[in-house]
């Protein structure tokens, strides 16, 4: 499967684009996740979970969870949490739960196989929805958002953690070269899937300014929205939270 660009695609072909790739990195995902950001997501997905204080024995719902990176951490930082685990790739699905087994914490995290925009929930059911790196795999983003915002409680929070292009020039120029260039060529040494990390590279240069993010999420109804850039401008810690009235 070849395209020349996430921005040529319309959501169909996004979403067919990701169910074709993903299912082919797995064996060497966490390894390459790891290893192209030199380490940083980890601490990423720490400094992420600390920005939310939920209430004693709440509902995380982490989307496009992965292999359960964020969903290990938000019940590491909070045990007495129950995270959700939420993945269309059943392939991933598999890994994580190998993985949660293995740290001893299938009491705290149940997989789910759905798809972020039919989310198996009911309105108002979660304390928390995250999604870390998977956003930008998302073509309908507003729909995908009103989704989160319908699955949580009044109160409750939205975290996002994604990566874009930084704004700074000489950033950018940098991190641009990094994403078009050495992440496929580093990856192919590893991976014999070089297209799904072409791709990721393509995901982040076409993800929206983090102003626009904030103005979707706006649109779906979250207040107190804020953003913080991360590691050179590349991560971005988006945050909102559902307002505290049961109506919209």
């Amino acid at each position: 499967m070849r395209y020349a660009s996430v921005a040529d695609l319309n959501a169909t072909q996004h979403r067919e684009l990701v169910m074709h790739l993903f299912p082919k990195i797995v064996p060497r995902y966490d390894f390459l996740n790891h290893f192209l950001s030199f380490g940083r997501d980890r601490a990423w997905r720490r400094l992420a979970v600390k920005q939310i204080q939920p209430p004693q024995g709440s509902v995380w719902m982490d989307v496009a969870t992965g292999t359960a990176d964020l969903a290990l951490e938000a019940v590491r930082q909070h045990p007495d949490s129950l995270a959700l685990a939420v993945d269309f790739v059943a392939e991933m699905i598999r890994l994580g739960q190998k993985k949660v087994d293995r740290m001893g914490a299938t009491e705290h995290i149940r997989f789910v196989l759905a798809d972020a925009m039919h989310l198996p929930a009911v309105d108002g059911s979660v304390d928390v929805v995250s999604v870390a790196f998977g956003l930008r795999n998302m073509a309908d983003r507003p729909s995908v958002l009103h989704e989160f915002y319908r699955v949580l409680k009044p109160g409750g929070k939205l975290l996002i953690l994604e990566m874009a292009l930084p704004q700074k020039k000489w950033q950018k120029t940098m991190f641009s070269f990094y994403l078009r260039r050495l992440i496929p060529t580093i990856a192919a040494l590893f991976s014999q899937h070089a297209i799904a990390y072409a791709y990721l590279g393509d995901s982040i240069a076409n993800f929206p300014p983090a102003g626009d993010i904030i103005e979707l999420m706006r649109k779906a109804g979250f207040i107190k929205t804020a953003c913080r850039s991360l590691t050179f401008g590349v991560p971005h810690l988006f945050v909102g939270q559902r307002s505290g009235s049961a109506e919209r």
